[in-house]
């Protein structure tokens, strides 16, 4: 006879039933989220890069060829005290989502937007003849791992609310078993 995982008692029932819904309720509201809320921020800042990178792509063609390196440098440049992001060495899923926008932003065929990551950890793009950097998505680890610590938390405090309801529920229920053991 091979070991069943299910779990035989009520208790371990009800458990597993709290521990599947609160999962369920984590993965729902996650796609809640990416839908709701990172999927329409995703396409408005790309909207709001096109159009910034399309007026400097115009600002850089008037300017004399001189002075276009120079203002390259410090459109670039980070402003002080602003900390560098480590430097992730694959994209994250809302930066691929981000270029994807932002390539059709642009008016680029899939793929045809050049971008590379730089020292610091932002995105830069080719406009022209130049790279631009762009401005961070969002700090999406970050958010990842709050996320998951707030889900893990949430999750360990429903269990304990869980095991004390049911451990309530079944000194009764015991109880009765070992006073019908008793008369048996």
């Amino acid at each position: 006879m091979t070991p069943s995982l299910a779990p035989r008692t009520l208790f371990g029932r009800n458990l597993w039933l709290i521990v599947a819904l609160i999962v369920l309720g984590q993965l729902l509201n996650a796609l809640v989220y990416a839908q709701l809320v990172a999927r329409p921020r995703v396409k408005q800042i790309a909207e709001a890069t096109a159009r910034s990178l399309q007026a400097v792509n115009e600002g850089l063609r008037l300017l004399p060829e001189g002075e276009r390196t120079a203002f390259v440098a410090r459109f670039n440049a980070r402003p002080s005290g602003t900390p560098a992001e480590p430097v992730a060495v694959r994209l994250s899923l809302l930066e691929r989502a981000f270029l994807a926008e932002l390539t059709a932003q642009m008016g680029q065929a899939p793929g045809g937007l050049d971008w590379r990551r730089e020292p610091s950890g932002l995105l830069s793009v080719r406009v022209g003849e130049h790279w631009l950097v762009l401005p961070p998505v969002q700090a999406a680890h970050r958010f990842a791992r709050t996320w998951l610590i707030a889900s893990a938390v949430s999750g360990g405090l429903a269990l304990l609310g869980a095991w004390l309801i049911q451990r309530r529920i079944n000194r009764p229920l015991a109880r009765l078993v070992e006073a019908a053991k008793a008369v048996g």
